[in-house]
């Protein structure tokens, strides 16, 4: 293996840096055996829990992905483990 090996992308944290055509692409990076167990919208948290998490993920989604792709790509799933819980 050479040290000196060159990369185009690098997972860091809960982000993807790809560079591409001489700019920085950012996503979300999302392990494929998570389970997303979000908190019940009916469970005993307070009102507002729910909100602060749907705020704070999409605040999170717009502000770690670059692409207008990615962002709804991201809020869409988000939205879908919501309905599914």
């Amino acid at each position: 293996m050479d040290i000196h090996e060159e990369v185009n992308d690098c997972r860091l944290m809960d982000m993807t840096l790809v560079i591409q055509d001489n700019g920085i692409i950012t996503d979300l990076f999302e392990k494929k055996m998570a389970l997303y167990l979000y908190i019940p919208p009916h469970s005993a948290h307070s009102p507002g829990q729910l909100t602060g998490l749907v705020m704070g993920q999409v605040l999170r989604i717009f502000s770690l992905c670059s692409r207008t792709v990615d962002k709804q790509r991201h809020i869409k799933n988000f939205y879908d483990r919501l309905v599914r819980r």
